[in-house]
């Protein structure tokens, strides 16, 4: 998600990328396959950018292992080195179960 203004607080960050997580954990469930990795990307007001993952040994397959990584992410990051512009987050390292071919999913515009 790009900000039309730039997040300076640390208060205001945790609450917009919770929110991109929980939409992310509700795509994820919709999605049928199971990923082991979770990753966020910040963009920072003058384009710089910083990236984090953190891969489970299994599958995500409860909300709170999910939860608990993406929390963990977001505080890596803090406190904000300077104003955010992009908060991203993506699951990754999807396994391919027995006869199932693995599909990224589209981005809906």
């Amino acid at each position: 998600n790009t900000f039309s203004t730039d997040i300076y607080d640390s208060n205001k960050f945790r609450i917009e990328a919770t929110a991109i997580l929980d939409r992310l954990w509700e795509r994820y469930q919709r999605f049928g396959q199971s990923g082991k990795t979770l990753g966020i990307k910040i963009k920072f007001n003058d384009f710089r950018q910083l990236t984090r993952a953190q891969t489970k040994p299994a599958r995500f397959i409860s909300r709170k292992s999910f939860d608990e990584i993406g929390n963990a992410l977001m505080e890596q990051v803090l406190p904000l080195e300077r104003p955010v512009r992009l908060i991203g987050f993506q699951i990754s390292g999807f396994q391919q179960e027995e006869g199932q071919e693995v599909v990224q999913m589209a981005l809906d515009f």
